[in-house]
């Protein structure tokens, strides 16, 4: 069995020995955890971990610092940021530097919803967030008409399609059932789409999306989000 490995960091011990236990599946294998900004660099440096659940605010300077040095380590280590706020200039900041996902400590998420989300994540690179980091991103295109133009005019109709429903969380697979057609060709729509907005990663191409008025309330109604 392939086991993920996890790492997590977190000033307070209780929310470490917390989330190990909601990790406790098969499949996860706990490799780490840090309670200061040195030891989650360290650990992530040196155990390699392939998911790094993260409360940002380790950082006695900045946040999306601490989180863009992370993501410069080296390692392919997905971060996904443990949040108390809705407040879209954080969530930019963090996605801005590379976050891959955001659990938000203060809601009502299911355990087992959490669990899937790392698990969806780590095997598709769906980007993943709960329903107020979701709203806060929405409310950055508000009620604005998608611009049908700009960004839209670079990718083929196929392209487009893939696009919304990489926005709608859709991993490459999901979405090759939804198009009828397989994984290897969303794989390469997805390298395209990255390729034509000069964006690293899925999530800074969706985030894009809402920057530039691609997305907007009512085309995203329907989005899945935990």
């Amino acid at each position: 069995m392939e086991r993920i490995k996890i790492m997590f960091a977190h000033r307070c011990k209780i929310v470490i020995e917390g989330f190990k236990s909601i990790f406790s599946a098969d499949d996860f294998h706990t490799v780490g955890q840090a309670y200061d900004e040195k030891n989650a660099m360290m650990g992530v440096r040196t155990l390699k971990p392939d998911i790094l659940i993260i409360n940002p605010e380790l950082s006695k300077t900045d946040s999306g610092e601490l989180i863009k040095k992370l993501k410069q380590t080296g390692q392919s280590t997905k971060v996904v940021v443990l949040t108390d706020t809705d407040d879209y200039d954080y969530i930019y900041e963090c996605v801005g530097n590379g976050a891959d996902g955001f659990i938000f400590e203060d809601g009502d998420i299911e355990n087992s919803k959490i669990v899937d989300m790392i698990r969806l994540l780590y095997k598709f690179d769906v980007v993943c967030m709960p329903k107020p980091v979701f709203k806060s991103l929405v409310n950055l295109s508000g009620d604005r008409k998608p611009s049908g133009v700009g960004p839209l005019k670079l990718l083929t109709p196929r392209e487009r399609e893939v696009y919304m429903l990489m926005a709608k969380n859709y991993s490459n697979h999901e979405i090759g059932k939804a198009l009828f057609i397989s994984e290897a060709t969303v794989k390469s729509h997805v390298s395209s789409i990255l390729r034509k907005f000069k964006q690293p990663s899925r999530s800074k191409a969706v985030l894009y999306g809402f920057q530039n008025g691609v997305f907007n309330i009512r085309t995203i109604n329907k989005m899945e989000v935990l």
